[in-house]
């Protein structure tokens, strides 16, 4: 068997100034659990499903749900 067998077609990629949400929304839209980060043209990294649930804010919390997704959209990882 060839990895060429098992991956999807074609590739789903993100760039990494992508919110966390709008690439969780992609995931769970196409059904896939990893995605490749790409930027210009290279790439930088792979990011999973798993990976952006652990960056979403807790469920325990006083915010509304439009708050958390208008904070998580905006926020951006460090370096």
């Amino acid at each position: 068997m060839l990895v060429g067998e098992r991956m999807s077609h074609p590739v789903i990629t993100v760039t990494p100034d992508l919110p966390v949400m709008d690439a969780l929304a992609l995931m769970r839209r196409e059904r896939i659990r990893r995605m490749p980060v790409v930027q210009d043209g290279k790439l930088v990294g792979i990011v999973s499903a798993k990976d952006l649930l652990n960056a979403t804010p807790s469920s325990a919390t006083l915010l509304s749900v439009w708050e958390v997704n208008y904070l998580s959209a905006r926020s951006r990882s460090k370096r």
